[in-house]
């Protein structure tokens, strides 16, 4: 199955929200490289289980990063195992004043299924990813003070 930027992945999410790149030829590629049913359902299972319920809660959220090309995560600075490489974890901040620290306990308190739950402050974004078949399970939550 081929699949379009404006894929829904849940009622609140498209495919073209997690496309890491605002250069239309290189989103182009990523979408190429993205199209493949693992990395989808990834996303769907990451917009299901997670971002939806916060969507549900806390109102519009923006994806400030999701799926990364192994190059993109090196020239950013990302770690070399990064969820993001299986499209199965996203960065983003609130909308309209949300406060993230709230969503941060919010998701703890509800026993989300998060893999990787990371609240950064100084940068006003939380981190969190899903548990895939492809590593091991775990269920971490932090706060990253940078």
């Amino acid at each position: 199955m081929k699949f379009d930027l404006n894929y829904k992945l849940t009622q609140n999410f498209t495919l073209s929200e997690f496309i890491c790149t605002s250069s239309p030829s290189f989103k182009k590629s990523l979408i190429d490289q993205i199209n493949n049913s693992e990395r989808v359902l990834c996303l769907k299972m990451l917009c299901t289980c997670l971002l939806q319920p916060i969507r549900d809660q806390f109102g519009r959220i923006k994806i400030s990063s999701g799926f990364r090309t192994a190059h993109l995560n090196f020239q950013i600075g990302g770690h070399p195992n990064s969820d993001h490489l299986n499209a199965a974890a996203a960065d983003f901040f609130g909308m309209k004043g949300n406060d993230l620290q709230d969503t941060y306990k919010w998701i703890q308190e509800k026993k989300l299924p998060y893999r990787n739950l990371i609240y950064y402050p100084k940068r006003r974004f939380i981190h969190i990813s899903i548990n895939t078949p492809y590593k091991e399970d775990k269920n971490i939550a932090f706060i990253k003070e940078d």
